[in-house]
């Protein structure tokens, strides 16, 4: 798991839920994980898969670049290195 990227996605995904106004409850059932499992999402503990970063951009008002940090253009490799 590449810690940074994690922890970038987590941030971005409570911050948008925040603005948004939704529990985590409620971000957790839209794109099908348990509260818990999100939970840990948003603290940076662990890495959505490719299906569960799209629901969560989609629930979030986000695009997956977004939510990862990244500037039009820049490929998630920024943070393989």
């Amino acid at each position: 798991m590449n810690e940074e990227l994690a922890i970038t996605i987590g941030s971005r995904a409570r911050a948008a839920r925040e603005k948004l106004g939704l529990t985590r409850a409620e971000v957790a059932e839209r794109v099908g994980l348990d509260e818990p499992v999100y939970g840990r999402l948003e603290r940076g503990k662990m890495l959505p898969k490719a299906v569960i970063l799209h629901r969560l951009s989609e629930a979030l008002g986000l695009s997956p670049q977004d939510l990862m940090g990244l500037a039009p253009g820049e490929s998630v490799d920024t943070f393989l290195h």
